[in-house]
């Protein structure tokens, strides 16, 4: 991306990192410390994942849940003992949703860990970019930090903008978000916002994937890739 935004990238990231160790990611209201303090659940620690779910999204999909699919893709979702998997094909918005939370006896004692919603979007370079997808990834950017993530925060408070960096997704360029928010119900809350373009047209797909910080405690962004999300997301091909 281009050397303003990159710098503004890593002053961002070294800010986020500061925030993280200064434990800012603690819940400040008392419903939401209700809502964490007897949690003993790290994803980060698990071992023991097995051969995932592997999805594919393409027009037999489209055809059988009414979604728009305007680029086909796969995705692999992890499987764990520990883990329940709820996959809704027919989301209020967007072409699939993944949620994941723990295992119990009841509905009522399932704790939320994280979910993945994906979503279509176009992404269209500037007529006279040099390089096309880097015009697209920089749209993308703004996209993000002043579109999707004010309209992801209604409802909740201490909405937190940390910062949006190019990454690569298992050989895509994509551009990534990252905020933190409070939810009334599951305490302190990280998100990460992917913008994904496809190679072979404007089309691309938004994804939101919310996670817990009591249950994922992710010390910097890097870690994103062990999340639930981030093993998912990392196993992201256009078909």
């Amino acid at each position: 991306m281009g050397n303003s935004l990159m710098c503004g990238l890593i002053m961002r990231l070294t800010s986020f990192i500061a925030t993280l160790l200064a434990g800012t990611f603690i819940a400040t209201s008392p419903g939401a410390q209700e809502a964490t303090a007897d949690v003993a659940f790290n994803v980060l620690a698990l071992e023991g994942f097995e051969i995932a779910n592997i999805y594919t999204i393409d027009a037999e999909y489209a055809e059988k849940t009414g979604r728009e699919v305007p680029v086909p893709f796969k995705v692999q979702v992890p499987m764990h003992d520990d883990i329940d998997l709820i996959a809704e094909g027919q989301p209020n918005v967007g072409v699939v949703k993944f949620t994941f939370a723990t295992k119990a006896p009841t509905e009522v004692e399932r704790r939320f860990i994280e979910n993945v919603h994906i979503m279509t979007a176009t992404l269209t370079a500037h007529p006279e970019a040099v390089d096309p997808m880097l015009s697209r990834l920089q749209g993308a950017a703004a996209m993000i930090e002043q579109q999707v993530f004010p309209q992801a925060m209604g409802g909740y408070r201490d909405p937190n903008w940390v910062g949006v960096r190019e990454i690569a997704l298992n050989g895509l360029r994509v551009a990534e978000g990252i905020a933190t928010y409070t939810d009334p119900v599951n305490g302190r809350m990280g998100i990460r916002i992917l913008a994904i373009p496809s190679g072979s047209s404007d089309d691309a797909y938004v994804v939101l994937n919310n996670f817990s910080l009591a249950m994922v405690p992710i010390d910097k962004p890097d870690e994103m890739a062990q999340t639930l999300g981030g093993r998912t997301l990392s196993s992201w091909t256009f078909q």
